[in-house]
């Protein structure tokens, strides 16, 4: 609800036709990101069919791949500084973590959903095995990023059923701990936190790659 186009003020609701209006005239790249993961929760099957449409036309028009790169790394450098990027175990948040890799398949489809419109998913998982069999994503980093989701995605299950809070791992009580390594198949938790270290460092890597960081 914060994230409605008025802001927090504006109108709960709006008319279809005011949506597609603000998504086609005013709305900003971020915005556009966040659209990849919109879906329709409920609606009548006509009423579906036209959001769907809306959003499709909207993910799927030409863009400047420059401009969206630049804009993405301006947003992710914002929640940086907001929300910090050094603390490994903050999965979602942590440089090269979830937040990251977000970010590249968000990416992905804006700048290749025109010519290549099969990409779109809302499953950051699956954007990233579709850019791999479109040849969107070199070899080398689909062997980075699709690992990698699906160690943050298993991680996370496993600590938001478990905690109600952030994860310490020198509080973390041993049948946590364990939990852990099972969802990563590693043998024992040093070898799954230098692993989590390697993985957020390549993934970071491939973000600035992809991204075109430093070029």
């Amino acid at each position: 609800m914060r994230l409605r186009p008025s802001g927090r003020s504006g109108p709960v609701a709006t008319s279809i036709e005011a949506f597609a209006s603000y998504q086609d005239g005013e709305a900003w790249t971020w915005e556009h990101m966040a659209l990849t993961r919109a879906r329709v929760v409920s609606a009548g099957p006509g009423f579906a069919a036209r959001v769907e449409q809306v959003i499709r036309k909207v993910l799927c028009r030409p863009r400047d791949p420059a401009i969206v790169a630049a804009d993405v790394v301006d947003m992710r450098q914002a929640i940086a500084k907001e929300k910090g990027d050094t603390t490994r175990w903050d999965l979602k948040y942590a440089a090269g973590g979830l937040v990251d890799l977000e970010f590249v398949a968000q990416y992905l489809q804006l700048v290749h959903a025109a010519e290549r419109p099969e990409i779109l998913d809302t499953s950051t998982a699956r954007v990233l095995d579709k850019a791999w069999r479109l040849g969107l994503v070199s070899a080398e980093d689909a062997d980075v990023l699709r690992p990698a989701a699906r160690l943050y995605h298993n991680l996370t299950q496993v600590l938001r059923l478990a905690l109600p809070g952030p994860f310490d791992p020198k509080t973390a009580g041993v049948g946590l701990l364990g939990l852990l390594c099972r969802a990563a198949d590693l043998p024992n938790f040093a070898a799954l936190d230098a692993h989590l270290a390697d993985t957020q460092q390549k993934v970071r890597a491939t973000f600035n790659r992809i991204l075109g960081v430093g070029q």
